[in-house]
């Protein structure tokens, strides 16, 4: 019986560490959407350094009404009002969201599965 649960506990704790590596993926991209809505609400036209690599930066002038690029899928990105891209980009925020919160239910629901799990494991005799 102890090997069984010995299996199944490893089995939990592998499960949650890449439950938990999955919230830190959703959590970035979170972070990331929300830096973009940021920059899109700061949008206007004003003078900006743009990185083009190597630590070099190109002065520019940003056009707060200009087209925004907004990836359309494959690789693929498409021109897109300032309005829409905003109204896309809340939409993927709410998506990923409500994502976060079903696999941090699943992150708690797997620590308690463990917990319960490792309580068996040492209360059971070896």
């Amino acid at each position: 019986m102890s090997d069984e649960a010995a299996a199944e506990f490893e089995a939990v704790r592998e499960r949650l560490r890449q439950v938990d590596m999955q919230l830190a993926g959703l959590e970035q991209e979170l972070a990331e959407v929300q830096r973009a809505q940021r920059t899109l609400e700061g949008l206007g036209d004003h003078a900006a350094l743009l990185p083009i690599g190597a630590g070099l930066h190109v002065r520019a002038t940003l056009q707060g009404a200009a087209p925004v690029l907004v990836p359309i899928g494959a690789g693929y990105a498409a021109d897109r009002d300032v309005e829409t891209a905003r109204t896309g980009l809340a939409a993927r925020g709410e998506q990923l969201q409500q994502l976060l919160r079903r696999v941090e239910q699943e992150a708690e629901t797997l620590a308690g599965l463990a917990d319960s799990l490792l309580r068996k494991l040492q209360s059971s005799p070896t």
